[in-house]
């Protein structure tokens, strides 16, 4: 069984990218947050991938800061730097993405955090994008 699930937020602006063959890519790291054995804060960065419609949708409607949680499968992987050296790469390849918490910005008037982004004055929340197998 290979799947893993994370809570964190998103550490760069999304760039989609496209394949030789069109394919839609976003390469971004989340964030996590977490105490060691002695109570003090720390923070991994850990890599993820998302795919075609779910890229679409994720640099859409989420941005560097906000909080996601992310669904899919370990892929790992190696190539040679320019020194010559043998890299050895660990990331998560989202099969579902679910949209959290936007980045924490107070309002001028209510100094409430906005939630979600808005579409035709609905609020988007929580949207989970599956993404079949091959797309």
């Amino acid at each position: 069984m290979n799947h893993t699930q994370l809570i964190g937020r998103i550490c760069r602006p999304i760039i989609i990218k496209t394949t030789a063959n069109q394919s839609h890519y976003v390469r971004n790291t989340l964030a996590l947050n977490h105490y060691d054995s002695n109570g003090k804060k720390r923070t991994d960065f850990i890599p993820f991938t998302a795919w075609n419609a779910l890229a679409d949708t994720l640099a859409k409607y989420q941005d560097q800061g906000d909080e996601i949680g992310i669904s899919g499968h370990l892929s790992s992987g190696h190539y040679t730097n320019q020194k010559g050296e043998e890299v050895y790469t660990l990331e998560v390849v989202c099969e579902a993405i679910d949209f959290l918490r936007k980045k924490q910005t107070a309002t001028k008037n209510s100094g409430r955090v906005p939630f979600a982004p808005e579409t035709e004055g609905i609020p988007v929340q929580n949207i989970e994008v599956h993404v079949a197998k091959g797309e």
